[in-house]
């Protein structure tokens, strides 16, 4: 018992419990910790002094393998009631005293699957009218791959019930039968013969109609493995496919020795090889097509995304790196600058559509030739939002600027996540706007709340943005003005900042307590004491350049002038030095990019914020022409290293900093990275 208690403390959600050779004499002091394990699917008591199990077993729901063999049960007729509690039990380990004990079990517990290590026989897990209906393409070699058909069936009977089991009947049980059964229908056609054959032509097709027959289980499998964790699905994902390739070099040296052999080989011969070589090319196309129907589904959610925006009133195109081949559309604009080796695709024009709510994004056209006009540095008052050209109806929700950062905030934990399953699964990145949808849609469900939330968030943005540097970040974020790597940058501003100013004060008061200084630096965070002149002053000039400290402390000075003038100690809340820090990098960060988001914005002709390969080689064609051709492949590569041909803008900002970093040091801009 204390062990338990201890292995429930330390891993409650342990899935599976092994209490061998406990000397166990009854179970009814730890059935009590047992219901504990929620997850709890294989337990195992063998070896014990058992001579009954309790009829509280059957509140373990989720218990799927038990091994209770080796106990001295004084018959099976007393364990058998118990163990027709268990509703999920698909495995039992248990030791036979009497003959006719196994034909016992096998009825009482119609739903086993595996009886002591072994599958149950197909027979039995089958319906009797299914095995005549797959037996008859098998031809007349039934007899030989009979045995390896009720083997496989079993072991796909055993995959339903893992993970997320299937439910029987059901149209996905449905599904996976007619799937198994086509697959024994095409290893029959592979087994039919006219004429006289040798014995290695028949072994041939006969291990070939085998593998046709367990292939079918392939992909089911690693689905269920997936289901348990993505790590072994992965796993099992690649070693199906080192099995592939393994059969491929035995085609490859079978068509080798079909060349070497002589002249006057039968007719009868090559033809079999030949169905070898064509039963091999369909599951490869089997395979193709497996693949391209999880492609679909992977993109539904963005399909879902594209119609939200569209009711947000968003009439942008469809991508079709995205969404398949369709006839594209875009806003006609002056045509940018061509390429030096790529010709300019022509775009069609689409008759302009009415906004039906906020618009998320409505960026003006830009003259290629006229730089970006940013705001100064020198006071931030002028530091203004861009305003929406969209206008807002009546009916849009209202949010405080703490329900809007609360939302925001929420949007980049959701995101985070987000990208590192798509990471896990090898699928595209969406870009934060994407993702704002798909959070919506996740959190609401209902569109009306989504479309309402949506404009909520956007109008909040418009309307605080100039006030809070974090909604000013994420607004620029959405529209892909500012890269999402930004957002760690400021993260990293934030815990230096409080670093320094840590440090400032424990060297100012060396003799008091860790705990006195934490103390005095949470007064200064919360506002409770302003931050002195000699602190802020310390801390500035510590973290920037020349340049940028004076053009700091210039804005730190205007702002205390213009709305704390009677402050003659020129002390400052850490909220508005906070502010200025954070606007002073951002708009930093948003000259640094002008160039490149003017160059980006010619490739991206759907603006959705995602540019396929091919357009990234265009991009840096025109941004960065003195590449070679090596180098532009290998960024391609980062950028998109999983073949997904979706580069999202802030993709393309990472796989191209250096080039960005090297076009601001040549225009001599300031104002952080």
């Amino acid at each position: 018992m204390e062990t338990l208690a201890k292995l429930f403390t330390a891993t409650p959600n342990t899935e599976e419990i092994n209490l061998q050779h406990c000397q166990l004499h009854s179970l009814d002091p730890l059935l009590p910790l047992l219901k504990q394990f929620q997850e709890l699917r294989h337990l195992n008591i063998s070896q014990n002094g058992l001579s009954s199990l309790p009829l509280e077993m059957g509140q373990l729901t989720r218990l799927v393998a038990l091994d209770i063999s080796n106990n001295p049960f004084p018959s099976l007729q007393q364990v058998i009631p118990v163990l027709q509690t268990l509703p999920a039990l698909k495995s039992l380990s248990v030791s036979f005293v009497l003959p006719t004990d196994q034909d016992y079990v096998l009825k009482a517990l119609p739903k086993l699957r595996i009886l002591n290590a072994a599958p149950l026989p197909f027979t039995r897990l089958s319906t009797p009218s299914r095995l005549p209906d797959m037996a008859k393409p098998i031809g007349s070699l039934l007899p030989a791959v009979r045995d390896h058909v009720q083997n496989v069936s079993s072991i796909l009977s055993v995959l339903k019930s893992i993970g997320n089991p299937v439910e029987p009947h059901s149209e996905e049980d449905l599904r996976i039968t007619r799937m198994f059964e086509h697959q024994v229908e095409l290893a029959g056609m592979t087994l039919k013969q006219d004429g006289s054959v040798s014995p290695e032509q028949q072994t041939a097709a006969l291990l070939q109609a085998k593998f046709k027959i367990l292939t079918a289980t392939t992909t089911l499998a690693t689905q269920k493995a997936g289901e348990c964790n993505p790590e072994l699905g992965l796993a099992i994902q690649t070693l199906i496919y080192l099995h592939h390739e393994l059969i491929t070099s035995y085609h490859a040296l079978t068509q080798s020795l079909l060349d070497q052999a002589p002249k006057d080989v039968e007719p009868a011969q090559l033809k079999q090889l030949l169905e070898v070589a064509e039963g091999l090319e369909t599951d490869l196309q089997e395979s193709t097509t497996a693949l391209a129907i999880e492609k679909k589904k992977s993109a539904s959610l963005q399909e879902e995304n594209l119609r939200l925006r569209h009711q947000l009133g968003d009439n942008r195109p469809r991508s079709p790196m995205l969404y398949g081949t369709e006839s594209k559309a875009a806003r006609v604009h002056p045509p940018p600058p061509p390429p030096p080796v790529v010709a300019q695709k022509q775009q069609t024009k689409r008759p302009p559509q009415l906004p039906l709510v906020l618009v998320k994004k409505d960026k003006s056209i830009r003259d290629n030739n006229a730089p970006r006009v940013a705001p100064k540095q020198d006071n931030l008052s002028e530091l203004k939002p861009v305003a929406m050209s969209s206008p807002v109806p009546n009916a849009v929700k209202n949010l405080t600027l703490k329900q809007l950062r609360d939302m925001i905030q929420a949007i980049y934990v959701s995101k985070r996540k987000a990208d590192e399953m798509a990471i896990e699964n090898r699928a595209a990145k969406e870009t934060m706007e994407q993702h704002m949808y798909t959070y919506l849609n996740q959190r609401f469900g209902l569109h009306s709340l989504i479309v309402e939330y949506a404009s909520a968030i956007m109008k909040g943005c418009t309307r605080f943005m100039k006030m809070d540097a974090d909604v000013a970040t994420f607004f620029h974020v959405i529209r892909n003005e500012v890269d999402e790597g930004f957002l760690r940058l400021k993260n990293k501003l934030e815990e230096t900042v409080v670093a320094l100013l840590r440090a400032f004060l424990r060297g100012l008061h060396p003799r008091k307590s860790e705990a006195a200084v934490n103390q005095m630096v949470n007064s200064k965070l919360s506002d409770q004491t302003y931050l002195t002149e000699e602190e802020w002053h310390s801390v500035v000039k510590y973290m920037y350049d020349t340049h940028d400290s004076h053009s700091i402390i210039r804005l730190v000075e205007t702002h205390l002038s213009q709305d704390e003038p009677s402050n003659d100690a020129n002390t400052l809340p850490f909220s508005s030095f906070r502010k200025i820090l954070l606007s002073y990098q951002m708009h930093g960060r948003l000259r640094m990019l002008d160039d490149f988001c003017r160059y980006f914005e010619q490739v991206d002709t759907e603006k959705v914020g995602i540019i396929t390969q091919q357009s990234l080689v265009d991009l840096m064609l025109r941004y960065t022409p003195y590449k070679t051709q090596d180098e532009m492949e290998s960024i391609v590569q980062q950028a998109d290293p999983l073949g997904n041909d979706a580069i999202t803008f802030s993709e393309a900002v990472e796989v191209l900093f250096k080039d960005i970093r090297s076009h601001r040091v040549q225009q001599g801009v300031h104002g952080g990275p």
